[in-house]
């Protein structure tokens, strides 16, 4: 105790001793302690004897305990019971220790006591009582004498170690019979045990939350809790309670949660919950229900949440819990055994976003009609009966997260699947055939499962599937042959240009071959050291910009999205290369030579790198060097790019999805990898040329969003959502003329929405919600005609 310091009296008998001063400690209760009972030393009492006592307790070996009490925690102050004019005390969520002093039962004007998560031990004393205008006790360990509390409107003494699991723990509740004006009732996770009291049917009858889960709580519910008509909420999940729920139930006409999962209730649901209006949540999970599943339920409107997997119920999924609860949000029907097929009313659940009916015996074929539910996010279907392929009607569940199909189906994989937004895809033990997509979740390998589908081929490497055989590699063969001649043929066409170039120049203007060879040796080199230049937006990372705007312009609009990777890619542009610059008035004859040698070159390249001449980083340095690039402008505090390094092949990193047949990066998923700390996205992205789908949502990269990604014409999928970029949307991702998702939501762009996007004729999504944009949303939208969502 400091020098100076008044010593307090004990605890006064009186009341009404110098108010005036007790209104000034009521002010400053909160603010000075009132801790550590007898002026005992807190931290900030003497904070180098603290301190140096914490010290010496670390270098102490105690196996005994014996120093348990030198820790940060403080105490309540009997001398708080001084303060007799005190109405509320909230001293939660500290770290209070010892006990509570008997003390505070001199407090007879105190309405409100909270002082839960704390380090309370012993029980609450039941000098307590005496309080008789408390209204709300939020504490511990309860006493037996609680019903002289008749202004009681809410005890909580939830989430601690109070009960002993006795069979006496729940005695109290008959003293609370008294407290007429109770409201809320609320001893969850406190280790009770015993049986509920056939009291609690006596308990007020303004009672509106009867709260007592995760205990150990066991036998029946007593069919007398139906007089507490005012029962809003009615949580008993994770304690032991077994038999029937009474029928009586249903005339609880207010209830709008019902939670008894995870217990041991058996024989049937009580049609009489049909008779609930209210009804929004309905949790019997991890029970033993046998039977149906009432139909009734199909009269509760108000429904939202149905959990009752994991019991056994059987019969069909009755049509009527679909039509009559127009709002279900999640319904949890799996591990049961209900049979039949899923019923087609389910079309009418548009703000369902879970549908789980795993497990069961359901069969038939997937009715089309699911596709309405355009809300679904997860959905779960495996272990039933179903047949047939999986329905073109899914394709409208574009929000899907979670999909699992295992156990049931056949057919080929839609590729639809790859366009939606999935973090988990099980289509495993089923009867699937033909060629697994590469892009979307299918180029994420812990992110999908196909095991046991043994007609299943191609898909990226890590998923170690065969390679298409039979049509797909007859298919290959010819398309080979096919371009081969065509390549011969423009080799010759060009040979025959060199030929009417040559006999129109004079013979002073021609060069010699060594002149030609040094000549294309120079172009060769100096378009190795600009490959990674911003407009190198085709196969090669290669183009002559000598050609006019309108030539450009046209080249763009000649570029269509390119079926994966295969040799073609190069075909069509170097058919535009061909007409758009050997006629351009830039080009001096002897380099025009130069250029139709460099045309001839590049149309047998494919075959070479085809036949394996050329492979891995070597095969296609443009997108390696690009990928490394990307890496260098983003900042990967968590190491989710540590596999982007030389000593492996860019198609095995992290994220990075090639094509099968020449290795080309089609796909690129960094989502959700923690990239952050100002990294950007590097404007050499736009490299990646043959990429179909870009998705870097959900890391915390900055700065804009770069221009080159309108170079990316084969692109159909681009999602940035969930990041911090800044400027404009911009205008050259209408180059991205295949384009059909576009999401660059809740980021921080501004500026308007680029007219520009008119021409993007195949979008079909478009997210730009939560951004700083401004402006009138451009009148032509309504030429997009296959636009579907706009957010």
């Amino acid at each position: 105790m400091h020098s100076g310091e008044a010593r307090l009296s004990p605890p006064c008998l009186t009341p009404n001793h110098e108010r005036g001063k007790v209104v000034f400690v009521l002010i400053t209760m909160f603010v000075l302690p009132v801790v550590n009972c007898a002026g005992s030393v807190s931290a900030s009492g003497n904070k180098t004897d603290h301190l140096a006592l914490l010290a010496i307790k670390s270098a102490i070996r105690d196996p005994l305990g014996a120093l348990t009490s030198w820790n940060h925690s403080r105490t309540i102050s009997p001398y708080i019971g001084n303060l007799s004019f005190l109405r509320s005390i909230d001293l939660s969520t500290n770290k209070l220790g010892g006990q509570i002093p008997v003390e505070i039962g001199l407090l007879s004007r105190l309405s409100f006591l909270y002082l839960f998560q704390n380090l309370l031990i012993g029980e609450i004393p039941s000098s307590i009582s005496n309080c008789l205008s408390l209204k709300c006790l939020s504490i511990g360990k309860v006493p037996w004498n609680l019903g002289h509390l008749k202004h009681l409107q809410l005890l909580r003494i939830g989430n601690n170690s109070l009960g002993s699991g006795d069979a006496n723990d729940l005695s109290f509740l008959s003293s609370l019979v008294n407290c007429t004006n109770l409201e809320i009732l609320g001893l969850g996770a406190t280790h009770f045990g015993g049986v509920l009291p056939h009291t609690i049917a006596n308990l007020s009858s303004k009672l509106i939350a009867l709260e007592l889960h995760v205990n150990m709580i066991s036998g029946r519910i007593p069919a007398g809790i139906s007089h507490l008509t005012s029962l809003v909420r009615l949580v008993l999940h994770k304690n032991q309670l077994s038999g029937t729920i009474p029928s009586e139930i249903g005339n609880l006409q207010k209830l709008e949660i019902i939670d008894l999962g995870v217990n041991l209730f058996s024989v049937v649901i009580p049609e009489s919950l049909g008779n609930l209006p209210k009804l929004s949540w309905l949790s019997f999970e991890e029970n033993y229900f046998q039977g149906y599943i009432p139909s009734s339920l199909g009269n509760c409107q108000n429904l939202i949440n149905m959990y009752v997997h994991q019991n056994h119920l059987s019969g069909p999924i009755p049509k009527s819990l679909f039509k009559g609860s127009p709002h279900l949000v999640e319904l949890s029907l799996g591990a049961n055994h209900s049979d039949g097929p899923l019923p087609f009313e389910v079309s009418h659940q548009i703000n369902l976003v879970r549908l789980v009916v795993a497990n069961n015996k359901l069969s038939g074929e997937i009715p089309s009609v699911i596709g309405g539910c355009s809300s679904l996010v997860f959905l779960y279907l495996q272990g039933n009966m179903f047949h047939g392929h999986i329905r073109a009607s899914l394709s409208s569940l574009k929000s899907l997260q979670e999909l699992d199909l295992s156990h049931n189906f056949s057919g080929p994989i839609p590729t639809y699947l790859s366009k939606f937004p999935l973090t988990y895809l099980n289509l495993s033990y089923n009867y699937f055939e033909g060629e697994v997509p590469i892009w979307g979740v299918f180029g994420n390998r812990s992110a999908i499962s196909l095991v046991a589908n043994p007609k299943l081929c191609g898909g990226i490497l890590e998923l170690h599937l065969p390679r298409c055989t039979g049509k797909e590699v007859t298919k290959a063969k010819i398309s080979f042959k096919l371009k081969l001649i065509i390549s011969c043929a423009c080799a010759l066409i060009a040979v025959a240009i060199i030929g009417v170039a040559c006999s129109m120049e004079s013979l002073q203007d021609r060069i010699s071959l060594k002149d030609a060879t040094a000549e294309l040796l120079k172009v060769k080199d100096d378009l190795i050291r600009d490959g990674l230049r911003k407009d190198n937006a085709h196969a090669f990372g290669l183009r002559v910009t000598c050609s006019s705007e309108e030539d450009e312009e046209e080249e763009e609009e000649s570029q269509g999205r390119m079926k994966d990777d295969e040799p073609g890619g190069n075909e069509s542009w170097l058919n535009e290369f061909s007409r758009s610059h050997l006629t351009s008035s830039c080009l001096t004859p002897g380099k025009r030579h130069i250029i139709v040698i460099f045309v001839i070159a590049m149309s047998i390249r494919p075959f070479v790198t085809h036949a394996g001449i050329a492979s891995g980083t070597s095969g296609n340095e443009t997108d390696h060097l690009a990928l490394f690039a990307i890496k260098s402008a983003i900042k990967d505090p968590l190491g989710a790019l540590n596999s982007w390094n030389h000593s492996v092949h860019h198609c095995h990193w992290e994220g990075v999805v090639c094509g099968r047949r020449r290795n080309r990066v089609v796909a690129l998923n960094l989502s959700s990898k923690g990239l952050r700390g100002g990294g950007i996205i590097s404007p050499y992205i736009g490299n990646l040329s043959f990429l179909h789908f870009i998705s870097l949502s959900d890391n915390t990269l900055g700065g804009p969003i770069p221009a080159e990604i309108g170079f990316l014409f084969r692109l159909f999928g681009l999602y940035l959502y969930q990041n911090l970029l800044t400027g404009e949307i911009p205008s050259t991702i209408s180059n991205c003329r295949s384009l059909e998702y576009l999401s660059v939501a809740h980021n921080s762009l501004e500026g308007r929405i680029p007219t520009e996007f008119i021409s993007l004729s195949m979008l079909k999504g478009l997210y730009v919600h939560e951004n700083n944009l401004s402006g009138p949303i451009f009148s032509a939208i309504q030429k997009l005609t296959s636009l579907e969502e706009l957010s």
